[in-house]
């Protein structure tokens, strides 16, 4: 029985509502993961690159506690050929702090069609976090590993929506002007451009509530570790209304954790906002 998910719930909700068949000894869910830019850096020349297209398909059987992965178009270099591999019969746990589902493999050989690949320190989560603002669910992966001994391969999301807690102080004096998790933020790479558009929504600094504000046109960069961006010049934000006051920021920065967190931090002639971001559930709201 294969229930196909669009939206990530968790393990125990998608069992509690998967229909049992007892003539099926499994129970599987899958996952379809494209949303992502390919960072591969290789060992033998030391060099960096970024590819798109990569596809993850993953098959978790919820009662065997196994998961099936296949990857296809897999680029490790630019205009290179498609790479595929495959992962199986891999074991799942669950991360204690995070609730991610977490997949650990040391060693792993792929065939497919006579071409064989070796898979080391595969790694990849899964994560749900919940927008109170919203009242919706996140998903996320993290997926990194090691490829022919030659290549180390991170899988960087494209585009995400944050949830998180956020703290607002003034630059006179370093006093808190409001502290928050309801507003959540997104980002999204332009790999072409190399620019990302970071956005905030429901920015509350006391004096007046922003719906969005959106950051657009910022040079980032991709490492084994995820994305940086730090901009030290006057950057207007986008607003949904074309009458709004400008918002500028006198500088910008986010630091991305593919596999943990991400912190941004929004730098105004009056105030710091530093904005705290993990990939775990937000359950309440704090005014």
């Amino acid at each position: 029985m294969k229930i196909i998910k669009t939206f990530l719930l968790t393990f125990v909700a998608v069992f509690a509502l998967a229909s049992c068949d007892s003539d099926d000894p499994s129970q599987t869910v899958q996952y379809r993961y494209s949303n992502n830019i390919t960072y591969v850096t290789d060992y033998t020349t030391n060099a960096s690159t970024s590819t798109e297209g990569a596809y993850y398909l993953m098959d978790f059987d919820l009662i065997s506690g196994k998961v099936n992965i296949e990857i296809t178009n897999l680029r490790l270099t630019l205009g290179g050929s498609p790479v595929s591999l495959k992962i199986e019969q891999a074991s799942f746990g669950q991360d204690k702090d995070t609730g991610a589902a977490v997949v650990n493999v040391p060693n792993a050989t792929s065939v497919i069609g006579g071409v064989s690949h070796n898979i080391s320190n595969f790694r990849l989560s899964q994560s749900n976090a919940y927008f109170s603002a919203v009242g919706q669910v996140g998903t996320y992966y993290a997926i990194s590993f090691e490829l022919d001994n030659q290549y180390k391969v991170v899988a960087v999301a494209k585009s995400a929506y944050l949830p998180g807690s956020t703290i607002i102080t003034a630059n006179a004096d370093g006093s808190v002007v409001n502290s928050s998790n309801r507003p959540y933020y997104s980002y999204v790479l332009d790999r072409d451009k190399s620019t990302a558009t970071v956005a905030v929504y429901y920015l509350d600094d006391k004096n007046k509530m922003y719906p969005e504000l959106a950051f657009e046109n910022l040079p980032y960069t991709l490492t084994d570790r995820g994305i940086i961006i730090n901009v030290e010049d006057d950057v207007t934000a986008k607003q949904p209304s074309s009458t709004a006051s400008p918002f500028v920021a006198k500088a910008i920065s986010m630091e991305s954790h593919f596999d943990s967190s991400t912190q941004i931090r929004i730098m105004t002639e009056d105030n710091l906002i530093t904005a705290s971001l993990s990939y775990r559930a937000q359950t309440s709201d704090k005014n």
